[in-house]
This record gives structure tokens, C-alpha cells and sequence, in this order.
């Protein structure tokens, strides 16, 4: 369990009940939700200007209630208006947060169009992919995680059963390890499609850290 004290103030804004969308537009870009504007670093400014004025006015728009950048709005509006301002680098508490937000309102009664109205027509096509696929990407997420769990186990158990597949310091020797995958393919006459040695030696590594959920530790530096 994580303790308090781990928990950054970013992970404390995304748990909440009320968010400004101010607050909002600096955690997108990974910054303390307690900044003030004039402390943000200019090449970051206008990205957190945009997001918490487009917010606002989502918000505004959805309620017809008078929204500004401070005003404390219902956390699940101002995370499902966040929605259109994810990107790579967003961190992924923040992320997390806001498919939990999706799939809240996912399936219920007028739900599409309140995530519509708050995250665009992009999100409205999102729920509507997804729905399709019978599953949202707050599910796949918790999927993907167990699957690479149970690789980064079986990698081990393989490892321990040969000592060529581990180096003299006791990591995996994934080089050597890749050569029997490679021989494996091969008898049973199958190709390399998705097992290429870049993206095996990256998936070898994610799924043995995925073995204590290293690979999935909030990352609030990003």
C-alpha cells in the first residue's frame, strides 16, 4: 500500500472531490496544482493557459453555471474535460484518473452526451469504440498489466531452470535468452511478427518489473 507520504500533491488533486480547472491545466503538464501562473515556466505557460480556459468554458458551457480558471468544479467534470489534453507526457495518475472518470459515466443515462459536452466529440467517439469492444481502456490497462505479470513470472521460472540464461551479477541474460526464442520459432515453423528483438528485449524488461508492479509505479515526475 502506498503510504500518504509517497502520495505527491498531484496525487492528491486527481483524488478529490473538486478541482480548479487552474489546477487542472498544471497537472496535465506535470506541475504542482498549486503554482501560480506567474512561477510557471514559460515554454510550459501557454499550454496550461489553454487547457484551463478551454475547461472553464467546457464546464461553463455544460452547467450554465459561470466558471473561471479558479472556481472549484465537481473533480469528475473538470477530469472528463481534461480528456482532449492527454498526451504522452501527461503523468499517469492524471491519466489514470480520468479513464476512471470515463468509465463512471460510461453505459449510463446520458452519459455519452455529458462526456460529449464536457471532452468533445473526441471522446464521445472514444466511449463509443470501446463500448463496442465490450471494454474500456481502464479494463485493458488492468489486463495488459496481468499479462505481462504473468510474463515477466514465467521468464523467470524459465531463467532459474538455466543458468546460461542469467549473467555472473544475476540479471537475465536476455541476449541468450532471445536466441532460444529464436530456435523455438523456428521449430515450430511460426515467424517473427511481434517478437522482433527490439520489442522482445523491451517487453522482457517491462514484464519482469511488472513481476512487483515497478513498471506501473506512479511516475510523478514526468
Amino acid at each position: 500500500m502506498v503510504s500518504l507520504l509517497d502520495k505527491s500533491p498531484i496525487d492528491f488533486l486527481v483524488s478529490s472531490a473538486s478541482i480548479e480547472p487552474q489546477e487542472m491545466g498544471l497537472v496535465m503538464v506535470g506541475l504542482n496544482p498549486n503554482m501560480r501562473m506567474t512561477d510557471v515556466p514559460s515554454d510550459l505557460k501557454g499550454h496550461v493557459d489553454t487547457i484551463r480556459r478551454c475547461i472553464a468554458r467546457a464546464i461553463e458551457a455544460y452547467t450554465g453555471n459561470k466558471v473561471n480558471t479558479n472556481t472549484p468544479c465537481l473533480a469528475l467534470d473538470v477530469l472528463l474535460a481534461g480528456y482532449p489534453f492527454i498526451n504522452e507526457s501527461t503523468p499517469k495518475v492524471v491519466t489514470r484518473r480520468i479513464e476512471e472518470a470515463i468509465d463512471r459515466v460510461r453505459g449510463k443515462e446520458q452519459g455519452k452526451e455529458k462526456a460529449e459536452a464536457l471532452g468533445g466529440i473526441g471522446l464521445y467517439n472514444f466511449i463509443e469504440e470501446t463500448n463496442k469492444s465490450g471494454r474500456g481502456q481502464h479494463r485493458k490497462r488492468d489486463e495488459d498489466i496481468g499479462t505481462l505479470k504473468m510474463m515477466g513470472l514465467l521468464i523467470k521460472l524459465i531463467t532459474k531452470k538455466d543458468s546460461k540464461l542469467l549473467k555472473a551479477s544475476g540479471e537475465i541474460n536476455t541476449t541468450e535468452l532471445y536466441k532460444n526464442i529464436l530456435q523455438t520459432i523456428e521449430d515450430e515453423k511460426t515467424n517473427i511478427k511481434g517478437v522482433g528483438k527490439s520489442t522482445f528485449f523491451d517487453k522482457t524488461r517491462r514484464a519482469t518489473l511488472s513481476i512487483h508492479d515497478l513498471d506501473y509505479v506512479e511516475d510523478n515526475s514526468i
